[in-house]
């Protein structure tokens, strides 16, 4: 995992505690530092220590997931994906707006178990450097945090949504690159399949967002045209492309 993947991934995964903090600073009323803060620090703490640990399980039982690492790291990745995807379109998540130990130990420990998985897979990558990883995604974890209560006070939750759903597409994207980096020798099929899966994932963004368009209340009708027209392009050209190049192979 290159360095941009693995900011990327530091990004996604930081989308959850973004989205809980957006949450906070919406029900807290006056934010003030400290409290961006103290949820910089639990959630950025927690995301920087969970794959650490998963890191230290994934070394441990390496010699038993070696032989299909590219598809544990594919599996793991893709269902915190799917599951921030869901989690986007739930518009009743709510959370408390108490600093306390408990809360705030509760609420770290549940947005970072996607980290500890996502650990696992980095040991599995004979050339990631730890040290970099979980300090950048304990960095970026901190930073979106502590902006995510002020965020949710001067915006409301509108950002949550659009987060977790961004976050969960680029968790499944990168676990579909180290799948078929691993599976497909042949370079131009590879680079086909690449942009095939970008196709596909941002196809499935536009057709999501104009079923929220459509389901919105006062919806633009050129809005929703929009999105299912780039869905609609998107999905032919890909087709396209692919019979396209099997009648030139």
């Amino acid at each position: 995992m290159g360095i941009t993947e693995l900011l990327m991934t530091a990004v996604a995964l930081s989308m959850d505690a973004f989205a809980v903090a957006v949450c906070k600073g919406l029900s807290a009323g006056k934010v003030k530092l400290s409290h961006m803060l103290i949820c910089g620090a639990w959630f950025g703490g927690f995301q920087a220590l969970m794959p650490l640990i998963g890191y230290f399980l994934g070394q441990t039982f390496e010699s038993y997931i070696t032989p299909v690492d590219h598809w544990v790291t594919f599996l793991l990745l893709g269902v915190i994906g799917f599951n921030m995807l869901k989690e986007s379109l739930d518009a009743d998540e709510e959370a408390d707006c108490s600093l306390c130990f408990k809360i705030m130990l509760a609420m770290a420990l549940a947005t970072s178990i996607d980290a500890l998985a996502v650990g696992i897979t980095f040991a599995l990558d004979a050339d990631i450097n730890i040290v970099f990883a979980i300090s950048s995604i304990g960095v970026i974890t901190f930073i979106l945090s502590a902006l995510g209560v002020k965020i949710g006070q001067v915006f409301g939750s509108r950002w949550r949504g659009p987060a977790e759903f961004v976050g969960g597409i680029v968790l499944i994207g990168i676990g579909i690159k180290i799948l078929l980096e691993h599976t497909v020798a042949d370079k131009s099929l590879y680079d086909l399949v690449i942009a095939q899966s970008v196709a596909l994932l941002l196809t499935v963004i536009f057709s999501v967002f104009a079923v929220l368009t459509h389901k919105k209340d006062g919806a633009q009708k050129g809005e929703l045209v929009l999105y299912c027209t780039s869905a609609t392009l998107l999905f032919v050209t890909g087709l396209s492309l692919t019979a396209l190049y099997f009648i030139i192979a």
